[in-house]
This record gives structure tokens, sequence and C-alpha cells, in this order.
């Protein structure tokens, strides 16, 4: 990965610790002073990995374990200075309080630490914008029959189903000493970390690294931790298979050819940081599918034949996706900030605008036959994936306000986001269909508790979060949608946002249940309050 901070004897160090796959997935490095149970202001190298929390001396020596992120129930910022520094080094201080629950005592013992072989056995897709719409179910109109929608063969196949099966051996790559579990006491504690830099991303990348640990545990949970077998791929394997796909999906001429072609493309950013990460390297393909998607909808908009506004409907919810994919733990990505900042006006205003201006109401609740009735499905995954769209965009738009490439005239932050939201007339429109899928779940009472089961899956919760997320975004930032929420959704608000009602439904088992019961209560709170953020 590129690291914000440049300490090559750290980097060099961490190479050499850390398996391959772990070290890619680094996000950031920090000098601090800890203060923990086990450490009273110890000098360290705070490291922040994929799903870890790591600690090493400075110079660094031995690589400890800190925390896993599965173990953290809360990350603060102290508006405090720290009394045992002075001077502009105690001003500059940014203090982080991490709240955890340790599931085991740590061990004392230090164990080696192997590489992961590239091809070796890995988790199941985790991504939380698979559809109920799948290329195997009947078709809903004739355009898009399932002969002509048969995957395009990309050579050595990395989409093939195969059995869940173990690893080849490999050779190990054995690296320094590593001790797990330096908070070696078991149950709740805190960890202070005081930062010793004016201006520091880990408080950011640790609440996105959370984040992103509770949305793909949550749907591991509900797979049971499911594994598939990866064919080996080396980097410029995956590399020469994304730029076949992007020729093809350059090369198509039809929706019947582009639609299996960047199914593909989602399947393999599922199943790949690596395919996720390149998207971001060139601007190309995000401009090709926001073009695909513009013209899709302003078909759906004005077909008159029934089966052709609904296949232009399917085709924006799969660019949709795909895109809402592509944001996926990819703030690693070493150009992916850069990108975003230059397509400041193409992604975050014209695709906003997009998506609020687009009418996601084509047809009427009272349309009675079969034809309109699925209609209406799409449209709900449509408003679905829109509300992915833009909850990837928020996050970025946030992660981004910590970046040092987001500055001058490209500088993107969430207020910036949400005003130019608010400008937009047809917002409203976009927040009745957000508010109704809302409704959908909390209005449902027919059972106590919301089970893994087909009829409620994880990835439903994840989209009660995003879209909560979403409603807490225009309360803090959007002042006219704010006040439209307040008096358009007042007795919902009032009869139906209640958390002791609501956590009886969450399954509490998800990781992202408590999360999601939070921003509720947070929500509710600012509905009853008239503070806007500037």
């Amino acid at each position: 990965m590129a690291f914000k901070r440049q300490n090559a004897r750290l980097e060099s160090f961490l190479k050499r610790a850390l398996p391959l796959d772990k070290y890619e997935r680094l996000r950031c490095y920090e000098t601090a002073v800890i203060v923990s149970i086990d450490e009273k202001r110890a000098l360290k190298h705070i490291i922040l990995g994929h799903r870890t929390l790591y600690s090493t001396e400075s110079p660094p020596k031995l690589l400890k374990t800190l925390l896993d992120l599965a173990e953290i129930d809360d990350v603060a910022l102290v508006p405090d200075y720290p009394n045992f520094l002075s001077g502009t080094e105690r001003e500059n201080t940014h203090h982080i309080r991490i709240r955890y629950r340790r599931q085991s005592s740590g061990s004392s013992t230090p164990k080696s630490i192997s590489s992961t072989p590239r091809g070796g056995s890995t988790s199941a897709p985790t991504s939380p914008y698979n559809r109920k719409i799948s290329l195997e179910k009947a078709p809903r109109s004739p355009a898009l029959q399932p002969s002509t929608l048969k995957s395009p063969s990309y050579g050595d196949s990395v989409f093939s189903a195969s059995s869940p099966a173990a690893s080849p051996a490999a050779s190990p790559r054995v690296g320094p000493l590593i001790h797990e579990g330096l908070l070696s006491l078991k149950g709740p504690g805190e960890l202070d970390i005081y930062v010793l830099v004016k201006q520091s991303p880990l408080f950011m990348e640790l609440q996105t690294a959370i984040l992103n640990y509770q949305i793909e545990a949550t749907v591991h949970f509900a797979q049971g931790y499911c594994t598939f077998r990866s064919p080996s791929k080396t980097e410029s394997d995956e590399t020469a298979l994304f730029q076949q796909m992007k020729q093809q999906i350059f090369a198509a001429k039809s929706l019947e050819r582009l639609y299996p072609l960047i199914q593909e493309l989602k399947t393999a950013c599922e199943r790949f940081l690596s395919i996720r990460k390149q998207f971001w390297r060139t601007p190309d393909l995000l401009k090709f599918l926001l073009e695909q998607l513009e013209k899709a909808l302003k078909s759906s908009s004005t077909s008159h034949v029934a089966y052709n506004q609904e296949d232009q409907l399917e085709f924006s919810v799969l660019v949709l996706e795909t895109l809402a994919l592509t944001f996926r733990e990819t703030e690693i990505a070493e150009n992916r900030a850069e990108l975003l900042a230059n397509s400041r006006d193409l992604l975050f205003i014209y695709l906003t605008g997009l998506l609020l201006e687009t009418d996601f109401s084509l047809v009427k609740q009272e349309a009675a036959t079969k034809q309109s009735k699925e209609t209406l499905e799409i449209l709900d995954d449509l408003t679905d994936a829109a509300t992915a769209v833009l909850f990837e965009l928020s996050l970025a738009s946030h992660h981004m306000a910590w970046q040092s490439t987001s500055q001058g005239s490209s500088f993107i932050n969430i207020c910036w986001l949400f005003n130019q939201i608010d400008s937009i007339s047809q917002t409203k429109n976009f927040v009745k269909g957000l508010m109704r899928r809302v409704m959908q779940v909390l209005a449902t009472v027919t059972r106590t508790t919301l089970t893994p089961t087909p009829s409620f899956p994880a990835t439903r919760l994840i989209l009660l979060y995003q879209q909560v997320y979403l409603l807490k975004m225009f309360l803090q930032y959007s002042s006219k949608t704010t006040l439209h929420i307040k008096e358009t959704y007042a007795e919902e608000f009032r009869y139906y946002f209640k958390n002791p009602i609501i956590s009886q439904k969450l399954p509490p088992e998800y990781p992202l249940t408590a999360p999601t019961l939070r921003l509720i209560d947070d929500v509710v709170k600012r509905i009853s309050t008239d503070s806007i953020s500037k």
C-alpha cells in the first residue's frame, strides 16, 4: 500500500514481519504514546491493519497485536491535552480512546508468522450488494433471455464454481517474531493512543476499518463462514484479467452483450480486492459506466414497452451495484483519492444529480398487472442500489476530508457533498423512496426476532444501516431536506423509530446490529432538535 507517512525502516520491518496479503492491506501507521493496562506511557509505532491494530518499538524490533477490530466497542476523539507532554508537542497531540472487550486472554508466547500464498483458500464473496436477481432465474422480458446472457469467456476463468478445498501446500515466508494479545486481561478495558502529529488520519482510518469489518463479518455470519477455492493468480494475471474485461465491456454494442460483461465485472469485484483497486487506477471505465447508466435511466423513463423499461431498469441496478462494490475497502488503493478528487464534478456532482433527479415512481402503486408489480420490485432494487452508492460517496467524502490530496478546487468533504444534494429539488423524491424502504423493515412486527433466513438476509441489515446513515447525514448537513423530513415523516419517527422495539427485531448476533441501533437512536435525537452542521 502507499503509506502517508514515510518511514523506510518501519515499512521494511513490516514487510518482513507480516504475510504479504496482510502487509498489502495495512492502512496507516503513526508514532504515538500508548497508555493501557500493560503499557504506561510507552512510545510506540501504531500500525492499523485490515482487521488488526498492531504496535512495535521505535526502532522496530517485535511486532505485537494490540487488538483485533472485532474486540473494539467504541472509538472516540478526546478533546484534551496530555499532562505528560509540554510545548508544541502537547498542543499537536491527538488523543484517541478505544474501548474494547477482549474475547480471550492474550498469550505471551511469541510465534512466527508465515505468508498466505496468493492462490490459497480465501473467504467467500462478502458483497453487501448481492441482489436476488440472477442470470439463472426466469427472465422478466424477452430481451434478456438466458441464452443471450451467457457469461463471456475470460480464458482461465476465476469465476467457475468449485467445492471448498484445502489450499495447496506452499513454502511459508517466516518473518520476525510477533506477540499476540498485548492487552492481556480478558473483559472490558480502555486503550489511550496519543498521536504525536498535528494532522493524522488514524482516527478516520480506525472508524472506516471497523465499519468494513462489521459489514464483512455480518455477511460472513449469515453465510456460515463458507469458503471457496480461488485459482492461483499473480498480480500480473489479475491485471491482465481486468484489462481483458474492460476491453470487452468497451467493445459491447448492445444491452444484451453489455449486461453479462458487467455482471462478470461485479463478480470479480465481489471476490477480489485487487480488481476493485485496479478500477480506480484510471477513470475510463468509471466514465463509461456512468454514460451507460445515464442512457439506461433516460431510456427507462421514456420507454412505452414494459419489458424494455424493465431491461433498462435492471441494467441500471446492475451498474449501480457494481459501482458501489468498487468503493468497498479500496480506501487503501494508491490512486483512489486522487482519482476521486480529479473526478469531483463527474462523480460527486453529476452522479448524485443523476440519481436524485431520476423518477423513482415511474409506475403507480395501484398498478395491478403482474408486469407492473415486477417493475415496482425493480424500482425498489433501484432505490436500494442508489442508496448504496450515495452511502459509499458519503463515506468517501468523509474520508477524503482527512486526505492531503483533497485540496484547492477539488476539495471534497461531507458538508460540501450534502450542500450539493440539498440544492437538487428532486431530493425529496429520493427521500420518499428511502423512507418507504426503511418502513418496510421497521413496520414488520410478525416476528420478535429476525434471524438469518432468506426472508431477512444479512444484506438487508446492511441496507438498513446505509439507509439510516443517509438519514443522519441529511439531518446533520442538509437544512432544506431536514425540514422536509421533519414535516413529512413526523408520525413515522414517533411510532416506528423506537429502539426497544427495533432491537427485538434485529439479530443480536450480527456485528452490524449494535451500530445500526446506535444510528437509529442518533437519528431520533436529531429529529427532536433543530441543529444543522455547517
